[in-house]
């Protein structure tokens, strides 16, 4: 790749712009739960090979307050945005955005970090559960959130992933379905760990398959990501796509597809989406459906374990038979 982020550098700044109030930013509290309500899924379409599945879905709940002032949906706006004071020589305008398309708040300076190949922007998420938490927005203003993901945006994810030193995997909430809160195209990043860590695991990782309870399709790039491109990853993408579609029995012609797409540097998935509000708080992405659940109180993870968390998923995503 041909730039690194200084993690270290980022952390910094990104303390600041929480000090400052830019950035919406507060401990979790995390729970940790297994669901083993659901038969063992043994029709998923894999591009490569998986093991049987056996054990218990397994979720991670962060109970985070500060996310309570996040918009809920693209016609949502943050209430009380005020000018920031995170840095003495520059004012801004609050209610500014990305481009005359755009609904995402461009904040102070600071919140741009690096522009990838002139078409999307590597910036600070502003309603965060992680120290610190990453958004890439299309320069082109007016891209859509119910778009799927082009050559372009394949190509600047690739790079992005690769740019940060520690592990991350980046996620797509494709149309409302999928969990999208915004409608400007973009995508998100968030830190995970490495298998026998200790702690929670996304499951493709696990040495041990979980039970999943929706279809998904999962290509895996077997140590070798050094090769892999843009134009490798779109391929794949269209493949896994396809078949999305037809998990959801739209027509072969229907160009909105409500999916979520998770890539990391070790593997790339497609979650074909029925809808992300199923009766519960908060609505289900692309996080969501790997397990990692991120609730503003105590309240909604109630509402969660008394629906099912499995059960959830499932009516979320296509049920697995």
């Amino acid at each position: 790749m041909s730039f690194s982020l200084n993690e270290k550098q980022l952390a910094s700044t990104f303390d600041k712009l929480v000090e400052a109030g830019d950035l919406l930013y507060g401990p979790s509290t995390v729970v940790h739960l297994e669901d083993k309500h659901f038969p063992v899924c043994n029709t998923l379409f894999c591009l490569s090979a998986t093991s049987p599945y056996s054990q218990p879905t397994k979720f991670e709940f962060r109970i985070c307050p500060a996310l309570q002032s996040k918009p809920l949906k693209p016609t949502d706006d943050t209430p009380n945005d005020t000018p920031s004071a995170s840095d003495d020589e520059l004012s801004y305008d609050p209610e500014a955005t990305f481009g005359p398309g755009s609904d995402i708040k461009r904040g102070p300076a600071a919140f741009l970090i690096e522009t990838l190949s002139s078409t999307h922007h590597l910036i600070f998420n502003k309603f965060c559960v992680f120290r610190p938490q990453y958004m890439l927005i299309t320069a082109d203003s007016y891209r859509r959130q119910d778009e799927a993901l082009d050559l372009e945006d394949l190509t600047a994810s690739w790079k992005a992933l690769h740019a940060l030193p520690s592990p991350h995997f980046l996620f797509y909430n494709c149309t409302p379905q999928a969990g999208n809160s915004r409608e400007h195209k973009h995508m998100q990043l968030a830190p995970f760990t490495l298998p026998d860590s200790g702690a929670f695991e996304l499951f493709p990782d696990m040495a041990e398959q979980p039970e999943v309870p929706f279809v998904f399709f999962l290509q895996r790039f077997q140590g070798l990501f050094e090769f892999v491109s843009g134009k490798k990853l779109l391929n794949v993408y269209r493949t896994m796509l396809y078949k999305a579609r037809e998990a959801l029995e739209m027509s072969a012609d229907a160009e909105t597809v409500p999916h979520n797409v998770i890539l990391t540097k070790q593997w790339f998935m497609v979650i074909p989406r029925r809808k992300a509000d199923v009766g519960v708080k908060p609505a289900v992405n692309a996080a969501g459906m790997l397990g990692m659940v991120w609730c503003e109180e105590d309240e909604q993870l109630e509402e969660w374990k008394t629906h099912g968390p499995a059960k959830v998923l499932m009516e979320a995503g296509v049920p697995a038979s």
